[in-house]
């Protein structure tokens, strides 16, 4: 599986399994340079094999 998440989303789908893939930073228009950044986060689950227990 993949999400996208927020900065404040990303601890808790780590905290689930999810791993890091890419941070993706939005560009802002020039009239909205002294605004704070905007960024997204995806995230990949890794496969699990069939049988393999769920991490609690």
């Amino acid at each position: 599986a993949v999400v996208e998440a927020t900065d404040c989303g990303v601890g808790l789908y780590k905290s689930e399994g999810f791993e890091l893939e890419h941070r993706y930073e939005i560009p802002l228009p020039e009239n909205w340079r002294g605004k704070q950044r905007q960024t997204v986060w995806w995230l990949r689950r890794p496969l699990r094999r069939k049988g393999e227990a769920v991490k609690e």
